[in-house]
C-alpha cells in the first residue's frame, strides 16, 4: 500500500509532463523499481505515433472502399436504386476519408496552438513539433 501511495504522490508532485521525460530512468519506491514501458519520451509523441499508425492502417481500407463504390457504380448499369446506393457509398467513403486525414491536420493545429500559448505566455517551454522530433 505504501508503494501505491508513493507512486500517486510522485504523480501529483511531478506532473504528467515530467513522467514521460523520465523514460529509461528507474524510479525506486519501497525497494521496487518502476520503469516506463513506453518507448516515447513525451505523451504527445505517443499520441502522434498512434494517430500515424491509425492512418496507415485505415487509409488502404478507404481506398478499397472507393474501389468497391466504383464497382457498385459499374454494376448498377443504369438501375436507379442501385445508383443511389452507389452514390451513398461513395459519399460516405469520401466523408470518412476526409475525417481520417483531417484528424492529422487537427492534431498539427492543436500542437501549434499549444506551442504558441506556451511560448508567448512564459508558462513553460514549447513542445517540440511531433513531425520532426517524434
Amino acid at each position: 500500500m505504501t508503494a501505491i501511495t508513493s507512486v500517486l504522490t510522485w504523480f501529483v508532485k511531478e506532473g504528467t509532463y515530467d513522467i514521460f521525460n523520465k523514460i529509461g530512468v528507474g524510479i525506486v519506491y519501497a525497494g521496487t523499481t518502476l520503469k516506463n514501458p513506453i518507448a516515447e519520451t513525451h505523451l504527445y509523441c505517443l499520441l502522434h505515433d498512434i494517430l500515424g499508425a491509425f492512418i496507415l492502417i485505415v487509409f488502404p481500407i478507404v481506398v478499397l472502399m472507393l474501389v468497391y463504390s466504383g464497382f457498385l457504380f459499374v454494376s448498377a448499369q443504369g438501375n436507379g436504386t442501385k445508383l443511389e446506393e452507389a452514390k451513398k457509398w461513395f459519399f460516405w467513403v469520401v466523408v470518412g476519408g476526409l475525417i481520417i486525414l483531417g484528424s492529422q491536420a487537427l492534431s498539427w493545429a492543436i500542437e501549434s496552438t499549444v506551442n504558441d500559448i506556451l511560448q508567448n505566455s512564459g508558462v513553460g517551454t514549447p513542445l517540440t513539433t511531433g513531425r520532426s522530433s517524434c
